[in-house]
């Protein structure tokens, strides 16, 4: 999404908390500037850690010499301090989880959670305040918009991400064959338990590509029918991709771009049917939605799956809807009509 938009606007520097070179080459392009948490230093491994302080750390950017801002947060970066005469436009990829959806979940998270439950209040206001003085608020995808407004009683529009993935000639071919694909970070709202129950009860393969926190209680849950190969290169992520008989995705998220490699490499996806995947995938034809999120609705939805044939050509067509090409031009008209008009 970031080096999309650099490609439009190629001399716009980039404004972050926290940056480690090392960990972003991808950054390489962009005239990088952090704020002083940089120079913390535990801070660019253990940023989360930061939260109460980040909010102030972007407050502390001085952005008078611009025109217009574009934030694009899920969190503290669109708590800026700017004079009136500066536009501030958010790309809200969602209303920031843990002081609103994922609350609950979050303030049981040992230490942090204590903290967080503390400050909460306190952080809840101000990032409420902080989209009253957004100009224009636009979100990643339906779901997003209504969460928008759901908690920032704010009006936005939707612009979807891009996808992009390598071409099918540099796939490298897996060793497995006739499976399901998880493609994740192995965190819990992901829901990855609910794939691999639903497999191992229904003795089909299934192969989990990824890493996370959860990575060993899942495989603890896991039996002879899963395999976890961990990080994957792009070529070899592609072949897995292009060899599965279809991508399983039960958690809620946001938007989802791993439904839309899938498709892109003209697989089906079954999936839990909230969220982002509602504007990304046509149910009954690009793939299949189930309703209950427990491994029962996700063992339905896999046998009703294996009863039906799907239109390969439709996955990839409606893949071909969310390309960084029609990205840029919307984002680019969205952006010189917001100035035209102001």
């Amino acid at each position: 999404m970031l080096l999309a938009l650099h490609e439009i606007w190629p001399q716009a520097p980039l404004y972050t908390s926290v940056y480690d070179p090392k960990k972003a080459k991808w950054a390489e392009v962009f005239n990088v500037i952090p704020s002083w948490l940089q120079y913390i230093p535990f801070a660019k491994n253990h940023h989360q850690l930061l939260s109460l302080l980040t909010p102030y750390a972007f407050t502390k950017f001085d952005l008078s010499q611009y025109e217009l801002v574009i934030s694009i947060t899920s969190a503290e970066a669109k708590t800026l301090s700017l004079p009136k005469k500066v536009k501030h436009i958010c790309y809200c990829l969602t209303p920031t989880r843990y002081l609103w959806s994922q609350k609950a979940n979050y303030e049981t998270l040992g230490l942090k959670g204590r903290i967080l439950k503390i400050s909460s209040p306190f952080s809840r206001m101000l990032d409420f305040n902080t989209v009253t003085k957004i100009n224009k608020i636009i979100s990643i995808s339906t779901y997003i918009k209504q969460q928008v407004y759901k908690y920032y009683l704010r009006e936005s529009d939707v612009i979807f991400p891009p996808v992009e993935v390598i071409s099918e000639k540099e796939a490298i071919k897996p060793l497995i064959n006739n499976y399901y694909l998880v493609v994740s970070r192995l965190v819990s709202y992901k829901r990855i338990d609910l794939a691999i129950k639903a497999c191992e009860k229904l003795h089909r393969k299934l192969v989990v590509v990824g890493t996370g926190e959860e990575e060993a209680s899942l495989k603890k849950l896991a039996g002879k029918y899963t395999v976890f190969v961990g990080h994957l290169t792009e070529r070899e992520l592609a072949g897995y991709y292009m060899h599965c008989k279809a991508l399983l995705f039960p958690g809620l998220e946001d938007f989802g771009i791993t439904p839309l490699e899938a498709q892109a490499y003209s697989k089906p996806v079954i999936a839990y049917g909230r969220g982002g995947v509602l504007d990304t995938i046509k149910d009954k034809e690009t793939g299949l939605f189930f309703h209950n999120q427990n491994d029962m609705g996700l063992i339905k939805a896999i046998i009703e799956f294996e009863k039906t044939t799907f239109d390969s050509k439709k996955c990839k067509i409606n893949s071909e809807k969310f390309s960084k090409t029609n990205f840029k031009r919307q984002f680019k008209q969205y952006i010189e009509k917001y100035i035209n008009e102001n």
